[in-house]
């Protein structure tokens, strides 16, 4: 039992440091004692003993308000069952209307039942939508913006790309695409027309800069 207290820990504690700076790359204030927060730290918070309910999934949920706007929250949930099902979606959503949050972050253990993800995408149609993403936990065991291979990726205001397009006199279908499943995508939450600015080293140039719209 204590090797799997120690694995699930780990795990636990890999996913909620992702979540952190998956945040906190969105520009949401994220407190750096939380993004620093090492292995040791994160047991001693929390405790070492998943297996045994402590901490439980749950107890790692939290809210983060965005830099340039307090109003603007996003509730990162960790449900304590392995499966999300409807009801548990509609857990959320009642969370998120009591708090007036319109965006979250579900971060499920191992499968989302084919109603709950209904229920998902039916929020998206309400007259002010709400956006639920769900990620599953080993998406998140590595910041995938780390890796050697990803270059370095910027999100585009809507008026840094309306610049992008008149300089270089383009219309967005000119754009090269990424697609919204992308991996790099759904880490910064971006939605179908948005542009990313992807910065790449170069041995002959020293850097290279390209663009690419979410499609």
């Amino acid at each position: 039992m204590g090797d799997m207290n120690a694995q699930e820990c780990y795990k636990l504690w890999r996913i909620w440091i992702t979540s952190k700076e998956m945040c906190h790359d969105r520009d949401y204030l994220v407190l750096p004692d939380d993004i620093g927060l090492d292995f040791d730290g994160f047991k001693t918070r929390f405790g070492d003993k998943p297996k045994d309910d402590h901490p439980r999934r749950s107890d790692l949920n939290y809210v983060v308000s965005h830099n340039d706007n307090e109003m603007d929250n996003l509730f990162v949930f960790f449900p304590d069952q392995i499966n999300v099902s409807g009801d548990d979606v509609k857990g959320f959503f009642k969370r998120m209307e009591e708090g007036g949050i319109r965006r979250s972050i579900v971060v499920y253990e191992s499968k989302i039942t084919p109603i709950a993800k209904g229920y998902i995408d039916g929020l998206k149609a309400l007259e002010k939508p709400v956006i639920m993403e769900i990620f599953r936990a080993k998406e998140l065991m590595i910041n995938v913006t780390k890796h050697t291979l990803v270059p370095q990726h910027y999100v585009l205001t809507q008026q840094e790309k309306e610049v992008l397009l008149r300089r270089y006199k383009l219309k967005e279908t000119e754009l090269a695409r990424i697609q919204s499943d992308d991996p790099v995508t759904r880490y910064f939450g971006l939605v179908v027309g948005q542009v990313f600015k992807i910065v790449r080293s170069s041995a002959t140039a020293g850097r290279y800069v390209s663009y690419r719209i979410v499609a």
